[in-house]
């Protein structure tokens, strides 16, 4: 089977990469889509990664995506694929997922982030079933949940924004009623 890696392109990506290679997995992650570009320019500022040389080790090992043909084939059996989008809307990654179901090829998901209500992701986990091209189609494979946070929690959240005391604060990602206040 092959592991195919819904993820966001700046931060979760490059850790993922990291902690592949710490597993001596690094040559067989396949990239795909903007996680290669931003990796690029993370190699360019070391000083904000984590692990600096881990993650340059490993990224050099990975395989990139350059275009259809590549994409088609980067599912074989034993792969890891990283592509975008990280709730599973749209990207490549939904290539990928035609690609495994067309060919009726095993290919486990691994989700590493919260997926927020309504979003393909979250679909696929509570549900089993991905929606493509106007059809709920279910994920005959597993699918797993590995929780890589990218932020604090709500909580801590809050205990910064009190720390630095801005006069306004601007919610730009959540859900609901988490955005009032």
């Amino acid at each position: 089977f092959a592991v195919l890696i819904p993820s966001f392109a700046i931060g979760r990506t490059q850790e993922i990469i990291s902690v592949l290679g710490q597993y001596g997995l690094a040559g067989r992650v396949v990239m795909d889509g903007m996680g290669i570009a931003a990796s690029e320019i993370a190699l360019e500022f070391p000083s904000y990664l984590k692990n600096s040389r881990q993650f340059s080790e490993s990224y050099s090992k990975t395989r990139k995506i350059d275009g259809p043909a590549e994409r088609k084939a980067a599912g074989k059996a034993g792969n890891v694929i990283i592509a975008t989008a990280g709730m599973f809307e749209g990207g490549p990654v939904m290539s990928h997922v035609q690609n495994f179901l067309k060919r009726g090829q095993q290919a486990k998901i691994f989700l590493t982030g919260y997926q927020v209500r309504g979003t393909k992701g979250r679909r696929l986990l509570e549900e089993g079933t991905v929606r493509l091209n106007g059809q709920t189609v279910k994920w005959p494979w597993e699918v797993r949940f590995f929780d890589f946070s990218a932020h604090a929690d709500a909580k801590g959240l809050l205990q910064h924004a009190r720390k630095v005391n801005p006069k306004k604060i601007f919610c730009m990602h959540g859900e609901g009623d988490n955005l009032d206040g």
